[in-house]
């Protein structure tokens, strides 16, 4: 862990975003990398903290921020972390990051198998990231799935 003042880090964080790039984008990297959640961050302004915890000094930080912002790399790639509904789940570049559109595929499989109480077996080929696979078997306990993909890792 590295502590860092509340002052500290608002000048730091203002002078990423001075860079380019946008407050979402440098609020998931300090989330993901730097372990200090939007609610952390919103938090700061109202408590009288003086020091934060983070678990990447700020230098390592703004390492990954112009990365980011040099070769538009998604801030998910260079975390390996990506959030998609519920979940937390690990990705890399050879997967694509879930969108919340995606989110659509269980709410209509939801909507034309839930009320069906049998056992189902589905298939996701290509699975990429497993988002889809995992979040159709954690609303579905009972239903079977094989999720695969080309690449073994």
């Amino acid at each position: 862990m590295f502590i860092v003042s509340t002052e500290s880090f608002s000048v730091w964080k203002n002078k990423q975003l001075s860079k380019g790039g946008d407050i979402k984008s440098l609020s998931l990297l300090i989330d993901l990398l730097g372990g200090l959640s939007k609610k952390d961050l919103n938090l700061i302004k109202i408590k009288s903290e003086k020091n934060l915890k983070l678990k990447l000094d700020l230098n390592h930080l703004e390492y990954f921020w112009n990365k980011h912002l040099t070769t538009s790399t998604p801030i998910q790639y260079l975390s390996g972390i990506s959030y998609w509904r519920d979940l937390k789940l690990e990705v890399s570049n050879k997967v694509l990051i879930p969108r919340p559109e995606t989110e659509l595929i269980i709410e209509i499989i939801d909507g034309i198998f839930k009320k069906k109480q049998e056992k189902k077996t589905f298939v996701d080929l290509g699975t990429g990231s497993g988002a889809i696979s995992i979040a159709l078997a954690l609303a579905n306990p009972s239903w079977n799935g094989i999720a695969t993909d080309i690449d073994k890792n």
